[in-house]
């Protein structure tokens, strides 16, 4: 399996690569990424872009629904 990023990733694996990591990271953050995920996951937006550190919600154009029903 070639995983490029976490977004490929399912829970299972965030999971275990969180638990085998040689980086390991604080209780602190683990909290607040669980809190970004679920946010996001609760979100209906299908474009996001990364700006200023920070995923915001972009507006839909016609093509965004089309391409990713085609790339899932």
């Amino acid at each position: 399996m070639n995983i490029r990023h976490t977004g490929e990733c399912n829970r299972e694996q965030l999971l275990h690569f969180s638990r085998n990591s040689v980086c390991s990271i604080t209780e602190k953050i683990q909290s607040n990424y669980s809190k970004e995920g679920e946010k996001l996951l609760s979100s209906n937006n299908l474009a996001r872009s990364w700006l200023d550190g920070k995923i915001v919600n972009e507006k839909e154009t016609k093509d965004d629904r089309f391409i990713l029903e085609h790339v899932q």
